[in-house]
């Protein structure tokens, strides 16, 4: 996948971290293999994406690294400790790596909408282990899908700043 961006443009200057997936299992049902399986997908994806990556990004001294979390890596929910789990290690992985690569001007940053009204947001083991939808939520209610998630990559590859 890299070798085929860097072959076609001669660099990678974005790199978006959006893997993800929603089991959901009760804790004391939770296998080594499931949590294993999560962290795989979500956590040692982000991994070898940004390690294939970051090398172009040094060498041309630009780069820009988003990790999509959610909002379950900050608020936890019923059923769902191993997806919390793996995205929260998005955040400490991006921590260290904009410390480490600031100084060779690659920015890498934790995107984290909150929950977005869909069908796929509400199946009926959600509904049932959380609250109401808009409670706990600022403006009262969940964003549309034409209002989410922000225009990350635009933002990136406009201003690199988020």
């Amino acid at each position: 996948m890299v070798k085929m961006g860097l072959d076609e443009f001669g660099r990678i200057d974005i790199l978006l971290n959006n893997a993800a997936i929603r089991p959901h299992k009760p804790f004391l049902e939770l296998t080594v293999e499931d949590w294993e399986y999560v962290r795989g997908v979500v956590l040692d994806g982000a991994f070898y994406c940004t390690h294939a990556v970051m090398p172009s990004m040094v060498e041309n001294n630009y780069g820009r690294v988003l990790f999509f979390t959610g909002d379950g890596a900050w608020a936890g929910g019923a059923q769902r400790g191993h997806v919390s789990a793996a995205k929260m290690g998005l955040v400490g992985f991006s921590r260290s790596l904009a410390t480490e690569f600031a100084p060779n001007n690659v920015r890498v940053n934790v995107v984290s909408p909150g929950s977005i009204d869909t069908s796929r947001a509400n199946p009926e083991w959600y509904v049932e282990s959380r609250p109401p939808s808009a409670s706990g939520i600022p403006l009262g209610a969940r964003a549309k899908p034409t209002k989410s998630p922000p225009p990350a990559c635009s933002w990136s590859a406009t201003t690199g700043d988020l």
